[in-house]
């Protein structure tokens, strides 16, 4: 759907049956991770939007979006930080979808 240089959307979307999940690489040390997961949102909220406009995705639907940061824990501290991205995100996307947000690094599609 895009070119491979397109900065301004995730980079990848895998999709199984009626499943959709979206996905943003930035990888880096602990240190930042913050920022990393600050970076995903618009990216992530910009290739939903496409994939809702083109009629991919329905309305009232429940999509996964996936922002692998790279950190160490198994799973990340829900902090009110995390929150408001996830809030940021849904706010950023249209229609009546609701965006879940996964902060990982790594994705696995069972």
């Amino acid at each position: 759907m895009y070119e491979s240089g397109d900065s301004t959307r995730c980079d990848c979307a895998l999709v199984r049956k009626q499943e959709v999940r979206f996905v943003e690489f930035k990888h880096g040390t602990f240190r930042r991770r913050a920022d990393r997961i600050k970076e995903c949102i618009p990216q992530l909220a910009a290739t939903i939007n496409d994939f809702i406009m083109a009629g991919i995705i329905a309305p009232k639907s429940v999509v996964l979006a996936i922002a692998c940061v790279g950190f160490q824990e198994e799973f990340p501290p829900r902090t009110a930080q995390l929150d408001a991205r996830i809030l940021q995100l849904n706010k950023l996307v249209g229609s009546d979808v609701v965006v879940e947000l996964l902060v990982t690094d790594s994705t696995t599609f069972a």
